[in-house]
């Protein structure tokens, strides 16, 4: 007598009506589970509620819908419990209310009222922003190192974090844009190996948490580079530390104040002890090479 289709997305036909697929048991092509084995108790709906036949549309990852509704089980019956707008499921209280929640497998996704698209994530479900966590003290996104996760898990790369694994789906360059280094080196400042050896990563944590450039020496009026931790100026750098070093060695020479080969009239290193150190002259004086300083009125040349 007629054909058709079930107007909301998430229905199926069922008993003869368009019937929500979280009220159709899982053996009927539902999301609604068995209650068969299980103590009485609340549960969340951890069963993938993707759709299949159009690319995982609505739960890319098949988490399932975590947030948004819930399950009772008692004497191996089962009560479905769809969230309110504007509520989503909280574990500890075993009820929908307002505000965010957290989910108990990672420390990064979280229950979200107000997030209510459903792509990549089911509807209610969302992600901070790399490297933020979620806290469960604060109920917000927190820099990692106000976070707690306990047995949630942490991800420290940017590409592991879910938005970036939908987003790099089909083949995408996540990894060539973004640097994993910091998951094996110490806290602190390192060569970015990527680009020019001015270029610097910051690590915390195990995480990167800056991208940048040296600038230029104001004080020596050259480019400088990472050493040690830092952005330094290139007459400061050993020779032997970097193939862009011009501090020479001071390993055969006597202590005493010797003139750089590549600039022999405003600056000069200082040998102690074998440790070379760099020196820039003061404004308006040049190194004189009898006295082996720096002083005003002497003609600048190489020794």
């Amino acid at each position: 007598v007629g054909e058709g289709h079930c107007k909301i997305w998430f229905e199926l036909p069922y008993n003869g009506k368009c019937t929500s697929r979280l009220d159709i048991p899982i053996s009927k092509g539902g999301l609604m589970p068995s209650c068969n084995g299980k103590t009485d108790g609340i549960y969340r709906f951890d069963h993938s509620s993707a759709l299949q036949y159009a690319m995982d549309y609505g739960d890319y990852f098949h988490i399932g819908r975590v947030c948004d509704a819930y399950y009772k089980c008692l004497g191996g019956n089962i009560t479905v419990v769809k969230c309110e707008n504007g509520t989503v499921f909280h574990i500890d209280s075993g009820t929908c209310k307002p505000g965010n929640s957290s989910l108990p497998n990672s420390c990064q996704l979280y229950c979200n009222p107000q997030k209510t698209n459903v792509h990549p994530f089911p509807v209610n479900v969302a992600e901070c922003p790399y490297p933020l966590q979620f806290s469960e003290t604060t109920g917000r996104c927190e820099n990692f190192t106000e976070v707690t996760c306990g047995t949630r898990k942490e991800e420290k790369y940017i590409c592991n974090y879910w938005e970036s694994l939908f987003y790099n789906r089909h083949g995408g360059n996540c990894d060539t844009r973004n640097i994993r280094d910091c998951l094996y080196l110490p806290n602190g400042v390192h060569r970015d190996p990527r680009r020019s050896p001015s270029s610097f990563i910051r690590c915390y944590g195990n995480r990167l948490v800056e991208e940048g450039k040296c600038t230029i020496d104001s004080v020596w009026g050259t480019q400088t580079f990472i050493y040690n931790g830092t952005c330094t100026q290139r007459f400061a750098i050993p020779t032997s530390g970097a193939d862009y070093g011009l501090l020479p060695s001071c390993s055969a020479k006597p202590d005493g104040n010797y003139q750089f080969r590549t600039r022999p009239c405003d600056a000069y290193y200082r040998c102690e002890g074998g440790r070379a150190t760099s020196v820039k002259c003061p404004e308006h004086t040049l190194f004189d090479v009898t006295r082996r300083t720096c002083a005003s009125n002497v003609a600048c040349y190489r020794a």
